[in-house]
């Protein structure tokens, strides 16, 4: 790889950015992990002798609370403390305790001064 580069721009436009600014953004974001669900649902046989039986709690909560920061960042504080209920509600305190710390350090800083910014 050492002759090849590789620039990774972010934009406003990017559809990990975007997708906070359309209306149905939190039914988009339910249809992706939705989709986790099926995915479980319909491999549980191959998957489970696999994977720690919590490993579906954890993704969800996971894939909610890049979601919350997300919404966040782009100031859609009602659809992120949505999310990061949904987050908690799975995870149910037992992972990412430092991430759930920042994003509850974030909130008031966005809320009041609109940092962080996009």
């Amino acid at each position: 790889m050492d002759s090849h580069t590789y620039v990774y721009v972010q934009h406003a436009g990017m559809g990990s950015r975007s997708i906070y600014q359309l209306e149905d953004a939190e039914a988009r974001i339910q249809s992706n992990v939705d989709a986790m669900f099926d995915v479980f649902e319909k491999y549980h046989d191959l998957l489970s002798p696999h994977l720690p039986s919590h490993t579906l709690d954890y993704l969800v909560s996971q894939k909610y609370l890049n979601h919350a920061n997300g919404a966040l960042v782009n100031g859609k504080i009602q659809l992120a403390l949505s999310l990061i209920k949904k987050s908690l509600s799975r995870s149910k305190g037992k992972w990412f305790k430092f991430f759930y710390l920042k994003f509850f350090l974030k909130l008031p800083l966005k809320i009041i001064f609109g940092f962080p910014h996009e």
